[in-house]
């Protein structure tokens, strides 16, 4: 059995509320958890592998992301100063995220120059609490609950967000599920590349870096050839402070779209969108969504993050072995009314 136990810990705050930690049987690493005023930080063997941020610009978004080397594999800006080989681009490109352009009518992807103050069609992501924190086996668990909130101030859809945290050594890996409903009428999100489940990859990372860095997906498209083809998942790896690291975002068979399209590019962005189509192919193929009130779309994906490229950590073997998982589940209201039907189009 795991023994649990509570001690002080803290990263770059004042003073945490409750602190968990476990160790696995697998890996004879401690998993542990801190609760702060901002957020949760995860630990491994009490070293931080992540914090779930509450808000950072316009939504939740977790950073930094510390992969098995001990070093960050998601880039600082803008929640830092620009960190090497870093632009300041895209403020919305907040290390690891879910958001997407056109949800009944509002922005869900992109923000303003002052994210305290929304303005035309930009909407924010509201934090309203955790449903549960658990440290269960030798993982951690977190459950979230946030509104959409448009630009007039009303709750436009919800959402519930499952987190897994996980290593098993040389990997360290992060599974979503994403729930994610209208409880005022129709939820329709339009067809857009500009999404949803994403990552920025650290700035040495990035294929623009000529560094080293690249990215494949599971059908063989390498680099600018795998934005906008369906793919179950896509790895992205370069090297970080003289190692070679990598992040691969994998869509579970019982996701909406179990080969989502990727907007993935040559400088650090990395994201798959399984409702989008028409700007991905020229307008060959539609995509876009309508569900009844109440009734959610499901998103599940995982973040693997491991050492060297996708071959040297067999990524694709590693997806075999996901795509055999079973989906987290919730006691949401919401659960039962799930129906992931794709989305319209391919």
């Amino acid at each position: 059995m795991f023994a649990f136990a509570y001690r002080p810990y803290c990263w770059l705050c004042a003073a945490c509320l409750a602190v968990a930690s476990l160790s696995s049987a697998a890996t004879d690493a401690e998993m542990g958890m801190s609760m702060d005023d901002d957020g949760v930080t995860i630990t491994i063997d009490g070293e931080i592998f992540t914090r779930y941020v509450k808000s950072s610009g316009t939504k939740p978004i977790l950073y930094p992301v510390i992969g098995p080397t001990g070093k960050p594999v998601t880039r600082d800006y803008p929640m830092q100063p620009a960190g090497p080989h870093e632009r300041d681009d895209h403020p919305h490109h907040r290390s690891i995220w879910f958001g997407y352009e056109g949800i009944n009518g509002a922005d869900f992807w992109a923000e303003p120059k002052d994210p305290d103050n929304l303005q035309g069609r930009f909407g924010r992501q509201v934090h309203k609490n955790f449903k549960k924190m658990e440290l269960d086996g030798d993982t951690v668990l977190l459950v979230t609950e946030d509104d959409y909130v448009d630009f007039h101030g009303e709750v436009v859809a919800q959402d519930e967000r499952i987190y897994r945290f996980g290593t098993d050594g040389d990997t360290r890996w992060i599974d979503v599920t994403i729930k994610l409903w209208s409880p005022t009428g129709p939820l329709k999100i339009g067809d857009t590349k500009e999404g949803a489940f994403a990552v920025r990859v650290a700035g040495t990372m990035k294929n623009t870096a000529k560094m080293g860095g690249k990215y494949i997906s599971s059908n063989g498209d390498e680099n600018g050839a795998a934005w906008g083809k369906p793919a179950a998942w896509v790895d992205y790896n370069g090297p970080v402070e003289g190692e070679t690291v990598g992040i691969a975002i994998m869509a579970h068979p019982s996701s909406l779209q179990p080969e989502p399209r990727w907007h993935v590019r040559e400088y650090g962005l990395f994201a798959a969108n399984p409702i989008g189509a028409a700007d991905y192919t020229k307008g060959q193929a539609t995509g876009g969504l309508e569900r009844e009130e109440g009734e959610p779309i499901v998103l599940r994906h995982r973040i693997l993050i491991h050492k060297g490229d996708h071959t040297d950590a067999d990524i694709a073997g590693a997806y075999a072995k996901y795509a055999q998982t079973e989906s987290d589940q919730s006691d949401s209201p919401n659960s039962s009314q799930a129906d992931n039907t794709s989305a319209n189009g391919t």
